[in-house]
């Protein structure tokens, strides 16, 4: 992915040169620099595709979070796509979306991991100009006492302020992570042609403009229909639809995943297994997990990827790394049992619900 990343920085670098020979040696072109300049929303403009903070007030499309998710959204969506035209690389596009999950959700950790979170934080404030990275004192103070914080950030459970810096300097990566899971699974389901609008907070015309929905189904017979992330939108969606006519579904991935674990705090992964059978299509009973010990990688219950569902030593039940609860008592007299393991180790697909309802249809509509 760092690869990928340094592409990314070559080709908005190759724009740069462009600009700048343009802007030294062609006089016209220094003049429409110039007009660009004096334009007097020009500073919010650059605002939008940089911003040195968090917005806590108002629209949050230029957050510096949601900027960075649209960089990442870009990269593997809007261009990453295209491997889907060449049969031979479908698998492993979805691989990398896969892959590129366990990397937002790994981000995601410096909320426990204090020392990794400092480095971070340092390493962006060494390595981006502070004039571009704080948009003001405020942030800057803000970003200051989260670096000074010694203890998890996590919303809910920490002040507010803490958060709101630590979010900012993620490209919204849980939520990301969420987004890029329901497009692969849309993609490997023939419910309609799917039309990611993930960076289009909104959409205008003259001087209106309404939210859409994260994606767009597009069926045969002329139907068209919203997919919304997530709930709590309801407003939104139904802005969009009574706009447009075009009905709109929420839906979520199963169990509320990710998951984090219980015991350690940190974000679960999605192990090898999980991507490599996903990868080549949605399990054709719609299971929603492996049975951990029948895998091949179980390793006597070795495997550092192995999900325990169930209580620890302290009564917490839900979803725990197994290599976090494998010596607690009420736990480890049972990993001998066949039975129990059957019952409690499991490694989840990132399969949806919502959409029960939608029959598939594009075999048909390729015939046709």
């Amino acid at each position: 992915m760092m690869d990928i990343v340094n592409k990314m920085a070559i080709a908005t670098k190759h724009l740069k040169v462009i600009e700048e020979t343009f802007i030294k040696n062609d006089k016209s072109y220094k003049e429409n620099e110039l007009k660009i300049e004096k334009l007097p929303s020009y500073k919010e403009i650059k605002r939008l595709i940089y911003y040195g903070g968090k917005k806590t007030r108002g629209h949050d499309r230029g957050a510096r979070q949601m900027i960075l998710a649209d960089l990442v959204q870009y990269m593997l969506v809007c261009r990453g796509t295209y491997m889907m035209e060449m049969k031979e690389q479908i698998e492993d596009y979805k691989k990398l979306i896969m892959y590129v999950v366990n990397r937002l959700l790994l981000q995601e950790n410096i909320s426990i991991d204090v020392k990794l979170r400092r480095i971070l934080m340092g390493a962006l404030k060494k390595e981006i100009p502070e004039e571009h990275f704080f948009e003001g004192d405020y942030h800057r103070e803000r970003f200051n006492e989260t670096l000074d914080f010694n203890e998890s950030i996590i919303w809910g459970e920490c002040d507010s302020k803490y958060y709101h810096v630590l979010d900012s300097l993620l490209p919204k990566s849980r939520g990301c992570a969420i987004e890029l899971l329901v497009y692969l699974y849309l993609l490997q389901r023939n419910f309609g042609y799917v039309v990611p609008l993930l960076v289009n907070q909104r959409v205008y015309a003259d001087k209106d403009s309404i939210a859409p929905p994260d994606m767009l189904l597009l069926r045969k017979k002329g139907e068209v229909f919203g997919i919304e992330i997530g709930g709590g939108k309801e407003g939104q969606s139904r802005n969009f639809s009574l706009a447009t006519s075009i009905p709109t579904f929420s839906v979520e991935l199963t169990g509320d995943q990710p998951f984090r674990c219980y015991t350690c705090n940190h974000w679960i992964t999605y192990c090898d297994e999980v991507i490599n059978q996903y990868a080549k299509g949605i399990p054709k009973d719609n299971r929603d997990s492996i049975n951990c010990a029948e895998c091949q990688n179980f390793n006597d219950g070795e495997c550092l990827d192995i999900i325990y569902y169930g209580e620890n030593d302290e009564g917490k039940r839900g979803r725990h790394h197994l290599t976090c609860v494998k010596n607690h008592k009420v736990i480890k007299s049972h990993l001998n049992n066949k039975e129990w393991r059957e019952e409690h180790l499991f490694a989840y697909f990132p399969l949806v619900v919502g959409l029960a309802d939608f029959a598939e249809e594009i075999d048909q509509i390729t015939k046709n």
